[in-house]
């Protein structure tokens, strides 16, 4: 039967299919290799400390018979899994989780801790805090004379992590 007699359609789809077979079957047209490769990252763990919201002691009255607390709360995002130690900075090089102040502009005497586990902590993912606490002996009477009301003052304390 002549090629004339088939119609034109099926005549493109054999032709198409013929093609096709073909680059399937020659040699070194579709060659694939493969390798694989390793992916190096080092992370590096950090904290930071956010503001830390005012430690108020509200007012203490002279010769008060009870001690008076006060907390506050810093608030921390680290990097999970690292270790840190908080501390309060009791000196140029020195550190503590305790820090007994008293006061220039009262002559009233109080003392900042660490609060919860002392000594290393470790971080979980994302928001971490350490807690403040404040506490001031009963008994106290300070001074409100303009001798101690024009001292300097030393309420700003630092609490840093070492990780």
């Amino acid at each position: 039967m002549p090629l004339s007699h088939f119609p034109r359609r099926a005549l493109r789809a054999a032709a198409t299919g013929l093609v096709s077979a073909a680059a399937l079957l020659s040699p070194g047209l579709h060659a694939q290799t493969n390798a694989d490769f390793n992916v190096t990252l080092t992370l590096s763990g950090s904290c930071t400390i956010a503001a830390i919201p005012i430690l108020a002691f509200g007012t203490y009255t002279a010769g008060r018979t009870t001690e008076l607390t006060a907390s506050t709360t810093a608030s921390l995002t680290c990097t999970e899994g690292v270790t840190f130690t908080p501390a309060l900075v009791t000196g140029p090089t020195v550190t503590s989780t305790t820090k007994v102040v008293t006061d220039a502009e009262t002559n009233l005497a109080y003392t900042l801790a660490i609060g919860g586990a002392t000594g290393v902590r470790t971080a979980t993912a994302g928001a971490n805090s350490v807690t403040i606490n404040g506490t001031m002996a009963s008994g106290q009477y300070g001074c409100v004379t303009t001798a101690c009301a024009g001292a300097t003052s030393n309420r700003t304390h630092t609490l840093r992590l070492t990780y």
